[in-house]
């Protein structure tokens, strides 16, 4: 948390840095993704350190897996795995890299392969972790608040990242020297540190 905090404070103040300093801040590989990477490591190792605490049933190991997987997941999407697959697009989990005939049939494939896997997972864990996590928010168990407040960052930071273009398409162009522009980036990056932090919290509480 105090981690989190030193980081929001840091890209605050990139606010008020000229344009070049604050695009050094967050661009590809630059301090705030180092931030970013190093925290899952950390998340990481700490599920190593603490796996026989939560695997002792075989329902626990298969949440576990669960878990695990989620947090993959989260980390290749950070280092935009979605822009690997595709040759001749930019991204391959749209509609519309599926509906493009200029993409190769196979990229199609594994894709879809992918997004059906990642669909299941996110089914079966709703089937299973939904109503419990429901009940637990309002008797105001942590870990049903900290699992709320993971998925809060989770959506604030997916519609941070598509502000811009949803500005786009009503015809206003964000200027990126505007206050508001660099604001946007504050909390979409921020909200990214957030998770594994967020996550390696709920391991160690």
């Amino acid at each position: 948390l105090a981690a989190t905090v030193l980081a929001y404070l840091c890209l605050m103040g990139g606010l008020f840095y000229p344009t070049s300093c604050w695009d050094f801040m967050i661009r590809e590989g630059g301090p705030v993704d180092i931030t970013t990477y190093t925290s899952y490591v950390v998340f990481f190792i700490t599920m190593v350190k603490v796996r026989q605490d939560y695997t002792a049933t075989k329902q626990d190991k298969v949440h576990w897996c669960l878990f695990s997987f989620f947090a993959l997941i989260c980390l290749l999407r950070e280092m935009g795995a979605q822009h690997w697959l595709p040759s001749k697009d930019s991204t391959s989990f749209k509609i519309k890299f599926f509906t493009n005939p200029m993409n190769p049939i196979h990229e199609k494939i594994i894709a879809g392969i992918i997004v059906l896997i990642v669909v299941a997972a996110c089914l079966y864990a709703a089937y299973k972790w939904a109503i419990p996590l429901v009940k637990g928010f309002f008797v105001k168990r942590w870990g049903a608040w900290l699992v709320g407040t993971m998925i809060g960052c989770g959506l604030l930071c997916k519609v941070c990242d598509r502000m811009n273009g949803f500005l786009k398409s009503i015809g206003y162009v964000w200027e990126r020297r505007h206050f508001t522009y660099g604001l946007n980036a504050v909390f979409e990056e921020g909200l990214e540190i957030m998770l594994p932090i967020l996550a390696t919290v709920a391991l160690l509480a």
